[in-house]
């Protein structure tokens, strides 16, 4: 193993172990790395002193040029400042040439969601008679009434809900929130139970997970995925039908019906209100669409 493979796993067994970050996220940096050091090894460099800044800037602009988009490309510059940073301040580098390293510049996309009319729709489409309909149903409300994210989700356990009213998530960066807990969100767990135990029972198989397969076993992330894509399929004909719309969702609704945004932070688990405000600006469209159809000189 080379210098600079020893100094990667070094760094990656550091934040999967002292700063506990996510088996995703450590996934994800393994990755970054990887591919910055088969940059390395085409340009001959396999000790990290030999690494300088403008090494870094030739990595970044080849992927440019592969046509990768902005967003994947600050991720990566991330990554390397991260990687980068630690091994500056472990004093395993003299200098730290990732300072050069600047994010580039990307379009701020409004997120989409779905309106008050279509989600309405979309509910009234489930009969909660069964396995599948009952746990498609608690699904869609539990995106829709918490605005959680997907490995939230899939992480809940049938032991979150018992005699509560708020559910405690584990979010990013190992974080706990407390999301309080609807009568919608009660009744939909109390009608998908029954039926979740009897899967269990016909596979002989136990799990704590709250939202399981028909093979009694903990649901897959892509499972749900597929779910809420076909569910969405129904009211949206919108590109992207992904568990990520329903939080927007989820979101948008409560801004536009009064809440503040420092308490969608809150709910959402954001770190900063910046990333909560891009809400604004859907309202802002959402009262723009409103004043262009009603008003009078609104055209």
């Amino acid at each position: 193993m080379s210098n600079i493979e020893n100094l990667m796993e070094r760094y990656l067994l550091f934040i999967k172990n002292i700063e506990m970050r996510s088996s995703h996220t450590v996934s994800s940096y393994r990755m970054d790395l990887k591919q910055f050091k088969e940059f390395l090894n085409e340009n001959g460099i396999d000790v990290a002193s030999k690494i300088e800044s403008n090494h870094l800037r030739e990595y970044i602009h080849s992927l440019h040029y592969k046509g990768l988009k902005a967003r994947s490309i600050n991720r990566k510059i991330s990554s390397l400042k991260s990687f980068f940073n630690y091994l500056y301040k472990s004093k395993l580098m003299e200098n730290n040439p990732s300072e050069a390293l600047i994010y580039s510049k990307r379009e701020k996309k409004l997120p989409n969601y779905i309106s008050n009319k279509k989600m309405e729709n979309l509910f009234e489409h489930f009969k909660s008679n069964d396995f599948f309909s009952s746990r498609e149903f608690l699904i869609f409300e539990l995106f829709y009434s918490t605005g959680m994210r997907l490995s939230e989700l899939s992480s809940l356990k049938v032991d979150d809900f018992e005699n509560r009213e708020f559910l405690k998530v584990l979010g990013k960066g190992n974080k706990f929130r407390s999301i309080p807990i609807s009568d919608r969100v009660k009744k939909a767990v109390t009608s998908y139970l029954p039926f979740r135990e009897k899967v269990l029972n016909a596979s002989s198989k136990y799990t704590e997970s709250l939202i399981i397969s028909i093979r009694g076993e903990k649901i897959s992330n892509r499972q749900i995925q597929n779910i809420v894509k076909d569910g969405l399929r129904r009211v949206s004909n919108i590109t992207k039908k992904s568990p990520h719309v329903l939080r927007h969702t989820f979101a948008t609704h409560m801004l536009n019906n009064g809440a503040d945004l420092m308490s969608i932070k809150e709910l959402l688990g954001h770190s900063s209100l910046s990333a909560t405000q891009i809400y604004t600006h859907v309202s802002i469209e959402s009262l723009r669409k409103v004043f262009k159809k009603a008003h009078p000189k609104g055209e």
